[in-house]
């Protein structure tokens, strides 16, 4: 797939690219209309015309774009390189804006309408379940889905707070010791077998 320059997007595409970008770096709060149609370099009268829903379907939007390119991402990857490349994506992405920018559908949590919140649940599913599938013939791949989202999200969090990719280090090489793990022996099924 041929990866276009923002120039070479269209002013819809711009705007929804530039409303991601905002929310992972500062908040759905700091991804004003405004805000959006100046990062994007957009016409201002672009926003009814592209958007009629206003700032919830510009956000919702956002976050269902960045969902999908995780999920192609996740569905991508080699099952071994999984972990390794999702983490390497989030020290890259780390370093390279400072530490600013987090995870864009995950920052919309916090902030989100009822439209912006749907489209995080859909995207959320849609990894859930890329791992899922990623994951065929492990035990437990749905648990398991369950706690790479979670300590990746985790650690992108911590990372952030402490400026420093050291967290996501640390859930890399915990993760590939439990997927290597469970894909040679795999763990036991009952809740009375575990601590």
């Amino acid at each position: 797939m041929v990866k276009r320059t923002p120039r070479e997007l269209g002013t819809r595409d711009r705007m929804i690219a530039g409303a991601a970008d905002l929310v992972r770096m500062h908040g759905v709060h700091a991804a004003g209309i405004r805000q959006v149609v100046a990062h994007a370099d957009a016409p201002r009268g672009s926003v009814q015309h592209h958007f009629p829903g206003g700032k919830d379907q510009l956000i919702a939007e956002a976050v269902a774009w960045a969902g999908r390119h995780t999920e192609v991402a996740i569905r991508d990857a080699e099952p071994s390189q999984l972990i390794p490349k999702v983490c390497g994506y989030w020290r890259k992405s780390l370093r390279d804006t400072d530490f600013l920018a987090g995870c864009t559908v995950f920052a919309a949590a916090v902030d989100g309408s009822d439209p912006v919140r749907e489209a995080i649940d859909a995207a959320v599913t849609s990894w859930r379940d890329a791992l899922v599938a990623k994951l065929d013939g492990v035990p437990e791949p749905a648990r398991l889905a369950t706690l790479i989202l979670t300590a990746v999200e985790g650690a992108i969090l911590l990372a952030r707070a402490q400026r420093s990719v050291a967290p996501l280090d640390d859930v890399e090489a915990e993760l590939g010791f439990l997927l290597r793990s469970r894909t040679q022996t795999g763990f036991s099924n009952s809740a009375a077998d575990r601590p």
